[in-house]
């Protein structure tokens, strides 16, 4: 076992590691951070509370691993991970969980993992009584996001999708070199869902991809998804980009910008986007040169009207005398 932290009788338990936690198990069952926090008739609710850094939890068990395992009885259990968690069981038959959670109903679980979750088996398995729960996490990539065992261990696994829909997913934005900012809005162009002060949506979810462009850029792609893996969203008939969040996450945004290209004629490209806007509205993209030809066009067009009109009144009078 890794890490153990354990509070009862409305005790507290804080701790806090500041590199990263590994569990090794040769022969059983590896865990990397177990969280116990329970109210007993001796005492009322108690409070753990673990911090761990970047290099994250590593579990490897020879049958069975858990990444982190939190226990809230009439409690409070509180994780955060700055890293990954990973979950590995060797064997065929082995069995890896990310996030393992139980408790009763008065029971209170936060877990933030600002990384990846790698577990075989399930992301999270959630055995619950009808506690309060919050999983904020980036990703998770396992064979079930959420789900657990129907009755005896080698039973069959079950998805479980009341809890995916509840995991909250972190949605991370590069910003672009130069030329703009991007930012991740709910689709009705309104601020996301926060979690530990970060923006996050959940399976399903259709975010906006806002940019404010600098005077003369324009959007050349957008994109989901690290460096060797980015995935090119396509612009919506609104001219709009729009992502809809996978089940297990791993929303990381990203543009590309360009500089507009100049006329011919050497007169400054016009922006090709208002601030603030994804795609310009017909007319917003006209460089300065066309502006005034059409000004130009306008104004004869008049001129010629009205010139055939004062002729046609002419002849009108010369024709009935």
């Amino acid at each position: 076992m890794g890490v153990y932290a354990v509070a009862m009788c409305s005790s507290k338990s804080a701790t806090t590691i500041q590199g990263g936690v590994t569990a090794t198990a040769d022969k059983g069952y590896a865990v990397g951070v177990l969280a116990n926090a329970a109210a007993t008739k001796l005492g009322g609710p108690s409070l753990v509370s673990v911090s761990v850094g970047k290099d994250g939890i590593t579990a490897i068990g020879s049958s069975q691993s858990t990444g982190i395992s939190a226990h809230a009885y009439d409690s409070v259990v509180s994780i955060a991970v700055s890293g990954d968690v990973t979950s590995i069981a060797n064997g065929d038959n082995g069995t890896a969980t990310g996030i393992e959670l139980e408790g009763d109903a008065k029971g209170t679980t936060d877990i933030l993992v600002d990384g990846t979750i790698t577990a075989k088996t399930f992301g999270v398995s959630n055995h619950t009584e009808g506690g309060q729960y919050n999983i904020t996490v980036w990703k998770i990539d396992s064979d079930l996001v959420a789900g657990r065992f129907s009755g005896s261990s080698s039973a069959a696994k079950v998805e479980d999708k009341e809890t995916e829909k509840a995991i909250k997913y972190i949605i991370k934005v590069e910003q672009p070199t130069e030329g703009g900012k991007l930012t991740a809005l709910k689709a009705d162009g309104t601020s996301l869902d926060q979690s530990h002060d970060l923006g996050i949506a959940h399976w399903g979810d259709k975010v906006l991809l806002k940019v404010d462009l600098e005077p003369g850029y324009r959007i050349k792609g957008a994109f989901n998804g690290l460096d060797g893996s980015r995935v090119q969203i396509v612009a919506a008939s609104d001219g709009n980009y729009y992502l809809v969040v996978p089940n297990g996450g791993g929303v990381y945004l990203s543009v590309e910008l360009e500089k507009a290209a100049s006329p011919t004629n050497g007169t400054p490209a016009y922006p090709y986007a208002n601030t603030g806007n994804i795609m310009p509205a017909a007319g917003d993209c006209l460089p300065p040169s066309a502006v005034i030809l059409c000004a130009m066009a306008a104004f004869a067009s008049a001129l010629t009207l009205a010139f055939g009109l004062r002729f046609y009144r002419k002849t009108e009078r010369f024709r009935r005398r």
